[in-house]
């Protein structure tokens, strides 16, 4: 019997003698108390004490019944259980002489052996076992007695296979012997199905482990890969460094060369030869002074042929190409001035030697058409031909640092630049020329535009002078373009300056937001015109040899601004006076006109009174 309900039973018969007692207590104090009247007080509250007691008694009586009976329902439900365990299992009985003498519902069912097929008979023929080394197992386990745990492989009446599961318990008396044995007989094939199944799943898992591990070095060999491949790229990268490093080096390197070759320019100008020309489109006639006749080997001083013609013969067929496509724009109305360093071959002439000529449009006829062009053409050593090699030079290595280079002369106020310089502006390239007006139109701010005009102002009034500013550029985007513009002086001849510069792209300047006072007004744009002093000496550097040059031009402009017929004809002549005024000083032409050894050496006292009005006027202006 379970241990538990026996504790329960012995608790419940505890309790009912408590309470028993408890009552009998109860009632003598009771009994005591009605035949003590009045009752003393302590005999009521021994009566008190005694209801309680007995309350308490009932209570614990209670709940000792209530474990007793859940006790019991537990353990018939364990035994229903057990029960209804073996009933589903086939279970045989054996008696002291190892024959069968019970078989249950379920052994019945799964033999299909009945009464007479199972009764009576031995364990190893009713289980259908051959002759085997089980079945030598087993009747040895009876004969002697002994508990066994056996599987086995069996047959049913009609010869079917069946597997067994068999575990045998002796049962004995009290004085150990033999009374026969409970065997439950199990069936194995459930078991075997279940061996079949974990094995199954004991090598699906195996091949899963496997297929995971194969993954696993196949990722790992990937990430080697790629280990390898990122080293390589390093490797590629760290020597695309270095060959860029070393290429800003040499760029570096010719940069420095550019400027010792620049600063030695000037002294290999100073000792060049000069002579001067001048063409009429009109009539055709060219005229040479005494060095340009001297330098290109020509026989008179005056020439008719087509514009240009007799340079042909002067220049190699490669020089004479480029001088042609350099000078076109000057025939076509759209340029002023322009120059090329070329060598010539004519006889008579050194050969091979190095000319640098310029030419500017010095007269303009009714319908805007140039009609008279003057230059001069100079001997020039190494020092020139270096410094068209260096800007060159300096226009390719433009892309190793990502900069655009320019070049501004000092009288024409010309941007000569490279296609990185339009690029960053947005702008088409124009022939690689733009006006400094339009660059400072260029600027998006007012504030920079009249820092970068009074910067070139500044340059202009004073020698060795540049700038290096950070400037907002518009673009087409909407957004600025900042980028920063350094210029530095470098000569050209004696007496004319140039300003070789970079435009690099920079990010944008921080900006700080705090509370400022309300800004100053900003101080007026300064022209260089306005200082005498310093227009002085800006116009007179070229007094004598420019006048030369240019003093038949001025004849002419005086007659061009009063002959025009409207006001905008005479604007348009106001301009082209003004660029050449600009362009070539207007102080340097009165000196000019004196030394001029022309067709016309004395002039009228009252032409030289209206050149000289005009000269004023444009002074002032």
């Amino acid at each position: 019997m379970n241990a538990r309900v026996v504790g329960a039973g012995v608790g419940v018969l505890l309790l009912s003698a408590g309470v028993a007692l408890g009552t009998a207590a109860a009632a003598w104090f009771a009994l005591g108390r009605l035949m003590a009247w009045p009752p003393s007080p302590e005999h009521e509250a021994l009566a008190v004490g005694g209801m309680a007691l007995v309350m308490v008694l009932w209570s614990l009586l209670l709940w000792a019944s209530v474990r007793w009976w859940a006790a019991r329902r537990q353990r018939a439900a364990e035994r229903k259980a057990q029960v209804a365990e073996l009933t589903q299992q086939p279970v045989l009985t054996l008696d002291g002489l190892g024959h069968v003498d019970w078989a249950n519902a379920a052994f019945s069912q799964r033999t299909d052996r009945h009464g007479p097929h199972v009764l009576g008979r031995d364990l190893a023929q009713v289980l259908g076992l051959p002759e085997c080394e089980a079945r030598t197992e087993l009747e040895t386990a009876v004969a002697h007695g002994q508990a066994l745990a056996l599987s086995c492989q069996g047959s049913d009446l009609h010869g079917n296979p069946l597997n067994w599961q068999l575990e045998m318990q002796p049962l004995r008396d009290a004085k150990a012997r033999w009374l026969g044995a409970t065997v439950v007989a199990m069936d194995g094939s459930a078991l075997v199905e279940a061996t079949a199944r974990f094995e199954a799943l004991q090598a699906e898992e195996t091949r899963t482990h496997q297929a995971l591990m194969d993954s696993l070095d196949a990722e790992r060999q990937r990430a080697e890969a790629e280990r390898e491949a990122w080293s390589l790229e390093r490797t590629r990268w760290n020597a695309e460094q270095d060959a860029l490093a070393h290429a800003r080096a040499e760029a570096e390197a010719h940069g420095d060369r550019l400027h010792e070759e620049l600063n030695t320019l000037h002294e290999g100008l100073e000792a060049a030869q000069t002579g001067t020309w001048q063409v009429d489109l009109d009539t055709h006639r060219v005229a040479l002074d005494t060095g340009a006749m001297r330098l290109v080997g020509a026989a008179s001083s005056v020439l008719l042929s087509r514009p240009f013609a007799h340079w042909a013969e002067w220049l190699s067929p490669d020089d004479w190409a480029m001088a042609r496509a350099q000078f076109a724009p000057l025939l076509a109305g759209t340029a002023t001035h322009r120059d090329a360093v070329v060598r010539l071959r004519a006889p008579g002439a050194e050969e091979g030697q190095a000319l640098w000529i310029k030419a500017a449009v010095v007269a303009y006829g009714a319908d805007g058409q140039a009609e008279r062009i003057a230059g001069t053409v100079q001997r020039v050593g190494d020092a020139v031909q270096g410094l068209q090699q260096q800007w060159q030079l300096l226009r390719d290595g433009e892309a190793l640092h990502g900069a655009a280079v320019f070049r501004l002369d000092e009288h024409s106020l010309v941007l000569q630049a490279s296609p990185q310089f339009f690029h960053l502006l947005g702008r088409p390239a124009q022939g690689g020329e733009m006006g400094w007006g339009q660059f400072v139109h260029q600027v998006d701010d007012d504030g920079h535009r009249h820092a970068l005009q009074n910067a070139l102002d500044d340059a202009l009034a004073e020698d060795a002078k540049g700038w290096d500013l950070t400037l907002p550029l518009r673009t087409a985007l909407g957004a600025p373009l900042w980028v920063q513009c350094r210029a530095e002086p470098r000569a050209q001849s004696a007496g004319e300056r140039a300003w070789l510069g970079v435009l690099q792209a920079v990010p944008e300047p921080a900006r700080i937001d705090v509370a400022a006072p309300d800004p100053a007004p900003e101080p007026p744009v300064r022209d260089p015109l306005d200082d005498r002093a310093a227009a002085e000496r800006r116009l007179g550097r070229d007094l004598g040899r420019t006048g030369r040059l240019l003093a038949p031009a001025w004849l002419n402009l005086p007659t061009q601004v009063r002959q025009a017929d409207s006001a905008d004809e005479r604007r348009a002549a106001a301009r082209r006076v003004a660029m050449l005024a600009r362009s070539l000083g207007a102080a340097c032409l009165a000196d000019g006109l004196q030394a001029w050894d022309g067709a016309e050496p004395e002039l009228p006292e009252a032409l030289k009174a209206e050149i000289d009005a005009v000269v004023d006027a444009f002074q002032m202006a």
